[in-house]
């Protein structure tokens, strides 16, 4: 949801959404919370996904608050990886095939535009 407010926000040169979208973000990966409430590695509302939220939004950002948060983000999706392991399926959404494609995606560039970005709606 704050990707979308950010892009939102970008499309109409409205940079309060905008800022107050990435804020949003910023304070649901400072709150642990609910960062528990991620119980996969899914790009589908797990780790992956957020990773990849994550670096379009920063890519965006007003600020270089969400770069900063990369980092430990990009830990801890390693981290639950290594002590789950990758889902047996190779789907994109569910599957190893997401995980993977995030963390190639981050070794290149986070700031590098993938086109598959478009079918999760990430990118315009």
């Amino acid at each position: 949801m704050a990707r979308a407010q950010q892009l939102a926000g970008l499309a109409l040169g409205d940079r309060d959404r905008q800022r107050q979208a990435e804020q949003a973000l910023v304070g649901g990966l400072a709150d642990d919370q609910q960062l528990v409430q991620l119980t996969d590695a899914s790009l589908c509302h797990g780790w992956a996904g957020l990773v990849q939220t994550v670096s379009r939004a920063a890519a965006d950002a007003v600020d270089d608050e969400l770069t900063t948060r990369q980092p430990r983000l990009n830990t801890r999706f390693d981290e639950h990886v290594d002590h789950r392991g990758l889902p047996d399926g190779a789907a994109l959404m569910d599957g190893a095939a997401g995980i993977r494609l995030v963390r190639l995606t981050d070794l290149v560039n986070t700031a590098v535009t993938v086109s598959w970005d478009r079918c999760l709606l990430l990118t315009g």
